[in-house]
């Protein structure tokens, strides 16, 4: 657990980083925007994510991971347009917005370390393609409850779901950046280099717990330029890394 706390917190750290910076250039222009526009914002984000995994192809240049990022972002400035509802102010302070960021990006771990108690880390068990599509159900269920004028009867208000999308796409950096790193050290391992990580530390035994048929069907398909067969080769090979 603690190292998932470790792991979450980095990638909030990097999340955070682009928000101030941004805050920084454009100021809080997204203070104009209503929560149902932030909600289209990640839907945009979210089927992208889910149409570059469906195709395993990016003609626009920005992977998956940036669009992840924007997510997790988005999902903070629904949560401040929540808690300012009625402050009428276009433009925040830089301090003061940062001041909510750490806020809810804090209620947002201790969520996750809540539920990771109950449920005992079972995301890491998952796809990213399937925490993609949790996201896109949140905002479904965000969205039904946006044209009821925010009533439920029996659900969760707005605020959780944003809370668990921004959740889920700090899970899916998390299992992003794993499967990048056991592919760099399988590639290493396979050309005869040394089987360690970039920052020259021991690798754990489960990137190497791959089967090298599958490896060396990913590469297949890469040289026969069949993109479908580099994704398709390439999501099984990620699963035997867990």
């Amino acid at each position: 657990m603690q190292l998932t706390l470790e792991q979450y917190n980095t990638a909030i750290s990097k999340c955070k980083d682009i928000f101030e910076k941004k805050t920084k250039d454009y100021g809080t222009a997204w203070r104009i925007l209503r929560t149902s526009s932030l909600t289209d914002q990640i839907f945009i984000k979210a089927n992208r994510i889910r149409t570059i995994q469906e195709t395993g192809k990016s003609k626009v240049g920005e992977g998956i991971e940036p669009e992840f990022i924007g997510i997790v972002n988005y999902c903070v400035m629904a949560l401040i347009q929540l808690e300012l509802k009625q402050d009428d102010r276009m433009e925040l302070n830089a301090d003061e917005v940062m001041k909510y960021y750490n806020n809810f990006t804090k209620q947002a771990c201790d969520l996750m370390e809540q539920k990771n108690h109950d449920y005992g880390e079972a995301w890491r068990d998952m796809r990213v393609s399937s925490l993609t599509d949790l996201i896109l159900m949140k905002i479904l269920r965000v969205k039904q409850i946006e044209n009821n004028k925010g009533k439920t009867l029996i659900s969760e208000g707005i605020d959780a779901n944003y809370f668990d999308m921004l959740n889920y796409a700090v899970f899916a950096l998390l299992a992003w950046r794993h499967k990048n790193q056991a592919f760099l050290v399988g590639r290493r391992c396979l050309g005869g280099g040394s089987c360690v990580s970039s920052n020259d530390t021991p690798i754990y035994s489960r990137y190497l717990r791959c089967d090298f048929i599958l490896f060396l069907a990913f590469f297949g398909g890469k040289m026969l330029d069949n993109p479908f067969s580099q994704f398709d080769c390439w999501n099984i090979f990620s699963l035997s890394l867990y």
